[in-house]
């Protein structure tokens, strides 16, 4: 009995010893959780000032951010004063205007404009080509350009825009050819509506009575006879007005969306094109275009806010807009892959134009397309190979 009362006496002084440090912690909790509750009362007081603050802000201003940030991603890379000076004191102004038309941009302009060139009857093939891609070019001359420049009815040009370190040696490039066309755009993806316009001024004023533009890129292969044949088949009436003749003919593209993220090459602003989808387009490594309809997506498209994206503005938001009717014609093979090389003997047999060459690829091409093979037996193929 006695162990039995000292053990509990014990205890007793026990609970009475930590009863002071028991009373601290309750004291001290309570205390954390005043500071909490002030900390977050607070808080949220600041949060309801600055959105009545913002409240009291034009609407106009708000709106500044967004439409000055989109359309600063295109004017960066154009490198036009005209759009690159705008400083955060002009940002009032900026709201409203922020998407420049296409004729604030475009220069009818030219560093070399070769206008002394003989002019076709049917066809001028249009080469979009940069600066540097002296290969391709060379690549082209040998390869079916060979074939084109010896069509009467048939001329082939390259565009190409303006770096100031090259400008002399494509002068001299142009000097040897006879078929470098310098624009005075700065030479940039972002540029690639300016020099496509570039490509339809020169037609128009140096070649107006030409019937038909093929505009391509450096890194087509394109069978210019198939081309011809195709082009005898649409066969202008030369009774039809002048609107009836207009036509753009490629691979046709529908259903594609506008790209918001402002990292993609391909981002465009709600204020540059709000709807959902793009109207139907032909995709831009290569597409044949009607002079009718050459003059009027031209003209139309210099009073339209500008769009980086050459094929989707001209081909699809303009033509749209003017009513100029898009062909489909599955010759046209703008890839964005390469066609492996087992079958370029049958691709060859149904195709008018094929993405992707390389430079070493372009003659050995053009002999291939004089008697293509669809099948095994075309398989002497040496460059080709890298197509696998």
């Amino acid at each position: 009995m006695r162990i039995h009362k000292r053990t509990r006496w014990r205890s007793g002084c026990r609970w009475w010893n930590n009863w002071p440090l028991n009373s601290i912690l309750t004291v001290s909790n309570l205390y954390q959780a005043f500071i909490g509750l002030g900390v977050f009362l607070s808080l949220g007081s600041l949060y309801g000032l600055g959105s009545w603050f913002a409240s009291q802000k034009p609407a106009s201003l708000l709106d500044v951010k967004t439409t000055q940030e989109g359309f600063l991603e295109v004017s960066k890379i154009l490198g036009d004063p005209r759009t690159t000076t705008h400083h955060p004191p002009a940002v009032a102004q900026a709201a409203t205007d922020s998407v420049l038309l296409t004729k604030d941009l475009y220069s009818s302009k030219w560093i070399r404009t070769l206008s002394e060139k003989k002019c076709p009857k049917t066809l001028l093939i249009t080469v979009i080509s940069a600066p540097d891609h002296v290969a391709e070019r060379e690549a082209i001359r040998k390869g079916w350009g060979d074939t084109a420049s010896k069509m009467a009815k048939v001329a082939i040009i390259f565009i190409v825009g303006l770096q100031e370190d090259k400008v002399a040696d494509l002068q001299e490039e142009s000097d040897q050819n006879g078929d470098v066309v310098i624009t005075e755009h700065l030479d940039s993806y972002n540029n690639l509506t300016l020099k496509t316009l570039a490509a339809f001024d020169w037609m128009l004023t140096f070649c107006p009575q030409t019937e038909y533009l093929l505009k391509t890129d450096d890194d087509m292969f394109i069978q210019v006879r198939r081309l011809m044949v195709m082009i005898r088949g649409l066969s202008l009436n030369k009774e039809k007005s002048s609107k009836e003749q207009e036509i753009i003919v490629g691979n046709v593209a529908s259903g594609w969306v506008p790209v918001r993220n402002p990292k993609s090459k391909y981002f465009i602003t709600e204020e540059q094109y709000s709807e959902s989808t793009y109207p139907a387009f032909v995709t831009g490594p290569s597409y044949l275009v009607s002079k009718p309809a050459v003059t009027h997506l031209y003209h139309a498209a210099l009073e339209h806010p500008f769009l980086h994206l050459e094929d989707v503005f001209l081909t699809g938001i303009i033509a749209e807009q003017v009513g100029v009717p898009r062909r489909l014609a599955v010759e046209f093979r703008n890839n964005a892959v390469r066609i492996p090389a087992k079958f370029l003997g049958c691709t060859l047999l149904r195709t008018i134009s094929i993405h992707k060459v390389l430079p070493s690829e372009q003659e050995e091409l053009a002999k291939m397309a004089k008697n293509p093979q669809c099948g095994s037996g075309n398989g002497k193929i040496t460059a080709l190979h890298k197509f696998q």
